[in-house]
């Protein structure tokens, strides 16, 4: 179980067109992504919206830091730019 997770700009953008429509509260990936801290990494983002969420600005810096905030996972959907930065 996850307790935040790390996105990249376009697939924030597209998860926040989307999920906080999803209100069923029997929907446990809705009730998940519409609940839990999201960290987006962007340098052109201005703000983001929902529970705790926030800009990650250097991914290279703040990662370790955004994984010691939480005692399980901080996971990555989508995001292929990003998941390629974290693997180097």
């Amino acid at each position: 179980m996850s307790n935040a997770f790390l996105l990249g700009r376009r697939t924030y953008q597209i998860f926040a067109a989307h999920w906080p429509r999803v209100t069923d509260p029997a929907d446990p990936i809705a009730g998940a992504l519409n609940r839990l801290p999201k960290h987006v990494a962007s340098k052109t983002l201005e703000r983001v919206d929902g529970t705790g969420s926030s800009l990650v600005r250097d991914v290279v810096k703040e990662v370790a830091r955004l994984k010691q905030r939480y005692a399980r996972e901080l996971q990555v959907h989508g995001s292929v730019g990003l998941a390629q930065t974290l693997l180097q």
